[in-house]
């Protein structure tokens, strides 16, 4: 094999936060700005004459305006989770490494399974 899996924990420790920071802030501010959004879709800016009621139907014409707004809010849960997810793979990559044989730890040294 020969091959070693070199796993340096605090960089990925760090990147991860940094990410997880990055993707909380942006879920929130998504949220803040979703909020607004539902806000201004309760109060019907657009009137409620005929003008109105056609711009409202071809603006929210297959729901779109919504449809949106729930994707942005996965897509904002779902950078969060990812995380987690990476902190999990390279776990998971670090017991099948040294399942195989030898890994080199965070300290460079080789260790043999």
């Amino acid at each position: 094999m020969g091959e070693r899996l070199e796993i340096h924990r605090q960089v990925v420790v760090g990147g991860v936060a940094r990410w997880t920071d990055a993707a909380v802030a942006a879920r929130d501010k998504l949220a803040e700005a979703a909020a607004r959004i539902e806000s201004l879709h309760a109060a019907a800016p657009w009137g409620h004459d005929s003008a109105g009621r056609e711009f409202e139907r071809a603006y929210m014409a297959d729901d779109g305006p919504n449809v949106l707004l729930r994707t942005g809010a996965d897509l904002a849960e779902f950078a969060v989770s990812a995380g987690t997810a990476v902190t999990e793979n390279i776990r998971n990559s670090e017991s099948a490494a040294a399942d195989l044989g030898t890994t080199r730890g965070l300290e460079g040294r080789e260790k043999q399974a």
